[in-house]
């Protein structure tokens, strides 16, 4: 490994070295991360993100503590938001690479919380119920007569 500053482990069981909550994405946000040392360059599509990195599914691998740049593009409500980040690999995997950001700027920390806004998971309003309305139970239906004996 290299002498990138690993987050803190939350939790020993998962080894989870998340800090902020991630949201889902729910739509195509297509990037391209950028090796700085190698000029490579690999694409891939986010599938989770938060305020301090994403998770680009990828099938092309970069090396863990890489440093890279990120550049992003996503269509949100009609709006394009343009996403350009410095960070580097915290994670390489078989299905992707997690990305750590470095610190942003104000630009691209708005930007960021325009799809955070869009993607974050919404809490139910406590006066509307996703289940249908059911009208309370009345009273049980009387018993059935018992039925006349019959003659042998």
């Amino acid at each position: 490994m290299g002498n990138r500053p690993r987050k803190p482990v939350t939790t020993p069981d998962t080894r989870e070295r998340r800090v902020d909550v991630r949201a889902s994405v729910d739509t195509y946000i297509r990037a391209a991360v950028t090796h700085e040392d190698s000029a490579r360059k690999v694409h891939g599509w986010v599938r989770n993100l938060s305020p301090g990195g994403m998770f680009v599914e990828t099938p092309d691998p970069l090396p863990e503590d890489a440093r890279v740049t990120v550049d992003a593009l996503a269509r949100t409500d009609g709006e394009v938001v343009h996403l350009k980040i410095v960070g580097w690999v915290a994670y390489a995997g078989p299905r992707g690479l997690g990305l750590q950001f470095d610190a942003l700027d104000d630009e691209m920390a708005r930007r960021l919380a325009v799809l955070l806004e869009r993607f974050a998971p919404r809490e139910p309003d406590p006066g509307i119920s996703d289940s249908p309305q059911v009208d309370p139970p009345s009273d049980p239906p009387p018993a059935p007569a018992p039925a006349a004996p019959r003659p042998d």
